[in-house]
């Protein structure tokens, strides 16, 4: 484990002196039609020591510059895990953090790639991207993933039971790109396009049987494909994008999957979220409280695949304490918690603890149903000051479930 600390600490080092989490953020119109914000010097807890300082024992901290415009603070993670649907996992995370034009008129952009192999010759390749162009004049948000994954399901709404859970094997390929414009101070508007496709699914229950959740449902039963064009909304008024201590970020899309596209059905999707960030402490980072609450809904004839599911959202951080895709519906609803506490004075070492919960509906009549809680404690470690990246340690519980997670940087 120290050995791929030093690994990830190092290649966080050798990419470059700045501090990429400490970009201060847009807050108000600067007269060249860009974004402006006053450093934040007011807070009383910078980061000084990261995983490098500590194994090392370096007592001073290196002097920090400005974040240069063209380079990239890379942050690499790699790990092995194992869990009953995986066998043994070796997974690799790099994630780079950059300016495009000169702070603070240009927001810190991220891309963070992920690739896994698993012993039960399982792949994950993914590439999450969100790009603020100079002067913040346009933003890209990226999804792409290949995916030849197993997960088990267990029908639709959040009362769904274990004893009703089937294994699925499917291959599936997302393209997704939005650009958005800013139209002044934190707001943005676009459009983009999605390419949704799940191809060679495998469902052992039905074969079996004849019968199984995904068979009942009866829409994208051996695989389904989902183009469309989306029109979004966003608001971003956080003081990072890697570690978030203030402001807000809002989003919201919908997007229309026609078969003219060449969609197996024609269907409805709209995605709405909020995560806001307080010091309770006004001046000091170190004690942070997040928030998190989305709302995703559908309408019309979607592939089972496509449907709503916990852990799905953009970064596969939503409900911790639940395997992915525990449960299923036309409709969720989610909230979550945390509380942020940097347990060194330097920052090298933090803490969190959370809890959330999220409901389904089970068709497309029916309200929502007994939300499904969860929560837990993490322990953070330092990566990098210079990109702000964290090492995160999380054990969450949820109703008969619990999961370890380990993540590169927050969870939202």
């Amino acid at each position: 484990m120290v050995s791929l600390l030093v690994l990830a600490a190092g290649a966080a080092h050798s990419a470059g002196e700045a501090d990429a989490g400490a970009v201060p953020r847009p807050l108000e119109e600067a007269p060249d039609g860009g974004v402006t914000s006053a450093a934040d010097e007011g807070d009383t807890y910078p980061l000084t020591r990261d995983a490098l300082d500590v194994l090392f024992q370096k007592r001073e901290a290196k002097a920090k510059e400005p974040m240069k415009v063209g380079r990239v603070y890379v942050t690499l993670l790699p790990g092995i895990s194992t869990s009953p649907s995986t066998g043994v996992l070796a997974a690799v995370t790099a994630q780079g953090v950059f300016l495009t034009g000169p702070a603070p008129s240009t927001t810190e952009s991220q891309v963070q790639a992920v690739v896994a192999f698993t012993s039960l010759k399982q792949l994950f390749l993914a590439v999450r991207s969100q790009v603020y162009l100079p002067r913040n004049r346009l933003a890209l948000i990226g999804d792409w993933r290949l995916w030849d994954n197993v997960e088990r399901t267990y029908g639709l709404g959040s009362e769904s039971s274990l004893d009703d859970g089937s294994r699925l094997e499917f291959g599936f390929l997302r393209l997704d790109e939005t650009a958005l414009a800013r139209i002044g101070g934190h707001w943005f508007f676009g459009a983009g396009l999605r390419v949704d496709w799940f191809a060679n699914v495998k469902d052992p229950l039905r074969e079996e049987t004849g019968t199984s959740p995904m068979a009942e449902y009866g829409v994208g039963v051996t695989g389904s494909l989902a183009v469309g064009p989306s029109l979004a909304m966003m608001y971003d008024s956080r003081d990072a994008q890697v570690r978030p201590t203030k402001g807000l970020y809002a989003q919201v899309a919908a997007r229309l999957y026609p078969q003219a596209f060449g969609s197996t059905t024609t269907w409805f999707e709209l995605w709405g979220e909020l995560r806001g960030y307080h010091r309770p402490v006004r001046n000091s980072s170190r004690q942070v409280l997040a928030a998190w609450l989305y709302l995703w809904a559908t309408a019309g004839p979607v592939p089972y695949l496509n449907l709503p599911a916990n852990s799905w959202d953009l970064r596969g951080r939503s409900s911790r304490g639940y395997a992915a895709g525990r449960f299923r519906g036309p409709a969720q609803l989610y909230a979550e918690v945390e509380y942020r506490l940097g347990v060194t004075p330097d920052g090298a070492f933090a803490a969190v603890a959370f809890f959330n919960l999220t409901t389904f509906t089970a068709s497309r009549t029916s309200g929502f149903e007994a939300p499904a809680p969860g929560g837990g404690l993490g322990a953070r470690l330092l990566l990098s000051k210079e990109a702000g990246a964290y090492l995160a340690v999380d054990f969450a519980w949820g109703v008969q479930s619990t999961g370890l997670y380990f993540m590169l940087g927050e969870a939202f």
